[in-house]
């Protein structure tokens, strides 16, 4: 792992062999998000994966038909969130 793997410290990228990693490496754009950045909106298609790096948090929030909002999932800098669980081509259900 060379000193750019470094700069995100995904677990679940680093997790990846060298050799497959160089693969997705092209593919991968980082950004940097602000606090209560939301980024799908539910019923949008979700098209991109996030592998949030360490120290952020990503939380997945349901609204109630009342207008509450109840975090179902959080995901860490162990886990990614979006695209690799949709095949990239089903609505945010949250």
């Amino acid at each position: 792992m060379g000193p750019q793997d470094r700069l995100c410290e995904s677990r679940l990228l680093s997790a990846i062999q060298p050799s497959d990693r160089e693969h997705i490496r092209p593919h991968l754009i980082p950004r940097l998000l602000q606090r209560g950045q939301i980024l799908f909106e539910p019923g949008q298609d979700v098209e991109i994966t996030h592998f949030p790096c360490r120290g952020t948090m990503t939380s997945l929030l349901v609204i109630s038909s009342d207008g509450r909002e109840v975090e179902a999932a959080s995901i860490g800098h162990e886990g990614a969130v979006g695209g690799i669980v949709s095949a990239g081509h089903k609505p945010a259900y949250a």
